[in-house]
């Protein structure tokens, strides 16, 4: 069985709905039952928050030419029972009641998608670090999340969990500023998503400390990525004002875990902090791994 996650259920739900509310609308004609086509206008409030405003216009309008088709039939048949003036306000009554409630579901549907943008937007920022476009803490806490919930059960995923730190970093502030300690961050974040794959994720965890997380390559292989992304970062001087030039290194702990839980992904995040850890101890600029794996290092000069 499948772990079903929030969002497919909502793409689950939403996709029916559109389909079969022409379905509703054409059966509440054939029934002629003024309660039922009445009832069939409620899928549109819940439409008018994931439906493009021209959709949800088309099917208003199919809405209120059935609900008046149907209920004009009704008086039809009423009609010698009921006298003329008071036929008349039910007929009144009936269509105020009815372009009520669908101008104000083509009301609420107008902003919504008027502001869609801005709702998006929003939804980049809150998960995504401003400094560096990557993203932030809570949204890799969440796409952890996801990727379990994703899982058939008894499915595990081999991952790699890379925890990056720049060398000395407090140094280039105190030494040039926090603008050129900005600047850094912003080309460091860049050479690490230059040489990584568009499926891996990087985080920046918070300060000059950053998170990649690769799946699908061997141990070696994440080994092999760490290393590269060291050696360009010190073969890569930074250029400042004035013709100056900075140079940073990184330090990098390699972990790797089968993503069971999300526990795993916080004890891997543990074990390769630690190892960041012991790369600084041991003179920083280099790559430290669990001890079962050929760790790649850099000699201390």
């Amino acid at each position: 069985a499948f772990k079903i996650s929030k969002s497919s259920i909502k793409r689950t739900i939403k996709k029916p709905l559109f389909i079969f509310y022409p379905i509703i609308i054409i059966f509440c004609i054939a029934s002629l039952n003024i309660t039922l086509s009445v009832l069939a206008i409620l899928p549109l409030i819940y439409l008018s928050l994931s439906l493009s405003f021209n959709k949800i216009i088309i099917l208003c309008t199919v809405t209120g030419i059935a609900l008046n088709y149907i209920y004009i039939n009704r008086l039809i048949g009423v009609h010698d029972k009921i006298e003329k003036d008071y036929l008349f306000e039910l007929s009144y009554l009936f269509q105020v009641n009815t372009s009520v409630i669908i101008i104000t579901v083509l009301t609420a549907s107008f902003f919504i998608n008027k502001n869609r943008k801005n709702i998006k937007r929003i939804e980049l920022i809150s998960n995504h670090d401003a400094l560096t476009g990557m993203l932030n803490r809570r949204s890799l806490n969440q796409h952890m999340m996801n990727t379990i919930n994703s899982m058939r059960d008894g499915e595990n995923k081999m991952m790699s969990l890379l925890v990056l730190d720049i060398d000395h970093f407090k140094k280039v502030n105190d030494t040039y500023g926090h603008a050129v300690g900005d600047k850094v961050i912003r080309e460091f974040s860049a050479a690490l998503k230059q040489h990584t794959r568009p499926q891996d994720l990087l985080c920046r965890w918070g300060g000059e400390e950053f998170l990649i997380i690769i799946q699908g390559l061997s141990e070696n292989d994440c080994l092999d990525i760490a290393e590269r992304i060291r050696s360009i970062i010190e073969g890569s001087p930074l250029a400042i004002s004035n013709g100056h030039t900075v140079r940073c290194t990184t330090s990098i702990g390699v972990s790797f875990f089968h993503l069971e839980r999300i526990e795993d992904f916080h004890e891997a995040f543990k074990e390769a902090d630690k190892l960041l850890y012991i790369a600084k101890e041991q003179g920083r600029n280099r790559v430290n791994s669990s001890p079962d794996v050929n760790s790649i290092t850099k000699p201390i000069a």
